[in-house]
């Protein structure tokens, strides 16, 4: 899926990024991994200690794209940083070098496939409204983790493919240059760019289409019947099928994104694909060396957006934080009293002493 790692890395001398572009872009990596670390881990966080946001199957898809969002931000993107300030020098070894461009290809692809699982529960939520109050709903909590579970063994042996043999280059690590490439083929990256992001985008699409038709019918209906909606039974009704719509459009928001975001670095990846199979190694060339690491940076910024857009938006992860934190606030006092608090009861202590000892001191001489 990042065969353009390679290429453009290959043709292209990144030495002739100037320094203040460079830095500017540092900068900006620096910004998106803190913000993806906080939000995520704020995520994740809410996820585990709050037992009324697992309740939601749609939660557990939204901690498995907050996990794989962490993941990146702990083990791919500090990486590309490095790169980018050293100029691609790689002084990590083989191994290492497998870790970053294996996490890259699973984190992504699981990503998108957790987003298309949501966007599936949604639809069938807003197709079906009464579905949640069978015995036995389309989606549960058991039947998201197993789906969930499934997502991500299917990503690992996916990203595991080149480990296993299916790689253009005996080492990853380049002996001459002392690169880490992604080595893949070009058959691998425009069979991964496809099955993992292409169609699933595709299939989201269809999906949120049918979305607004069905919410648009809604709409028309509680126009055309306000009688019917006018009694309590209809207000609970009408107010259900709002919230199911309202938490539609967050995670649309969320797909729309994660589109826009890592679109035309796909369509980058792709292209430049094409161009090594077709052997015009003059196109390579005529590529600027830092485009791979703007639409990179860009496919990134998706990280450090997704739990802004949805988990800290929710009302459930809201209410799980402001529950949270207050009790984490009370441990680490109780636990750590602080220097600050001692020092003041000792110094309100020795006033009162003192001021016991000027009454006597009084006392006496009258």
């Amino acid at each position: 899926m990042n065969f353009s790692e390679s290429n453009v890395s290959a043709t292209s001398d990144m030495t002739s990024l100037g320094s203040g572009l460079k830095y500017i872009s540092a900068s900006l990596y620096v910004v998106i991994i803190i913000m993806a670390l906080i939000g995520n881990l704020l995520a994740c966080f809410a996820f585990i200690v709050s037992g009324i946001v697992r309740m939601s199957p749609t939660n557990h898809f939204i901690f498995s794209l907050a996990l794989s969002d962490l993941l990146t931000a702990c083990f791919s993107m500090p990486f590309d940083l490095e790169q980018l300030l050293t100029n691609q020098s790689w002084p990590h070894g083989e191994a290492l070098c497998q870790v970053w461009t294996t996490t890259y290809l699973i984190t992504v692809p699981t990503s998108i496939w957790s987003l298309l699982a949501v966007s599936v529960d949604r639809y069938k939520g807003l197709k079906d409204p009464l579905n949640r109050f069978r015995q036995t709903p389309f989606m549960t909590r058991t039947r998201a983790g197993l789906v969930i579970l499934s997502l991500w063994i299917y990503s690992g042996l996916f990203a595991l493919m080149p480990v296993m043999g299916w790689k253009r280059l005996p080492h990853s690590v380049a002996l001459e240059s002392n690169r880490c490439e992604f080595n893949i083929t070009a058959e691998y990256s425009l069979l991964s760019s496809t099955v993992n992001f292409v169609l699933p985008t595709l299939f989201m699409c269809a999906l949120y289409w049918r979305i607004y038709k069905i919410a648009s019918g809604m709409a028309k209906e509680e126009a055309l019947n306000p009688k019917e909606n006018s009694s309590c039974v209809g207000r609970n009704s009408v107010r259900s099928l709002k919230k199911r719509i309202k938490t539609t459009k967050n995670i649309l928001l969320v797909a729309c994104t994660f589109f826009f975001c890592w679109m035309p670095h796909t369509i980058f990846s792709m292209v430049t694909t094409v161009m090594f199979m077709t052997n015009c190694i003059s196109c390579l060339y005529a590529i600027p060396g830092e485009l791979n690491f703007i639409l990179l940076m860009l496919g990134y910024l998706s990280s450090a957006l997704n739990p802004y857009l949805y988990a800290l938006r929710n009302k459930q992860f809201r209410n799980a934080f402001s529950s949270v934190v207050p009790c984490l606030r009370r441990k680490l006092v109780q636990r750590y009293p602080s220097s600050r608090s001692s020092g003041n009861r000792q110094s309100s202590s020795l006033l009162r002493n003192q001021s016991r000892q000027s009454t006597a001191t009084r006392t006496t001489t009258l």
